[in-house]
């Protein structure tokens, strides 16, 4: 038997409930089903999204360059001048990252 409102636990029938948690398992699941359906619809999960696939792109584009300066200073084509110079742009790209993050649980959490 399925219940008519998960707003007020309490005031459904006995049958609906478990009777150790006296909770409603219908309405467990309604409720996360409905908290999942409005996490999807807001602002905050768009910008939480957004805010993940920047990750993921830094992240990609880090070790990208990583790589490529490991290989041009393997082949002794890139001067150490260089080299230093990119590790500090992976560097900034790190803490850049670390910032969009921050800001992203910052607008999540509020």
């Amino acid at each position: 038997m399925a219940c008519a409102s998960c707003e007020n636990v309490k005031s459904q029938p006995s049958s609906c409930r478990l009777p150790i948690l006296s909770f409603n398992v219908t309405c467990v699941s309604y409720e996360r089903a409905t908290a999942l359906t409005l996490v999807e619809d807001t602002p905050v999960a768009a910008a939480a999204a957004l805010a993940a696939a920047v990750v993921v792109v830094v992240v990609v584009i880090v070790v990208v360059v990583a790589a490529a300066v490991e290989v041009l200073v393997e082949l002794v084509v890139v001067e150490v001048a260089v080299v230093e110079l990119v590790e500090l742009v992976v560097a900034a790209a790190v803490v850049l990252l670390l910032v969009v993050v921050a800001i992203a649980e910052e607008e999540i959490s509020s």
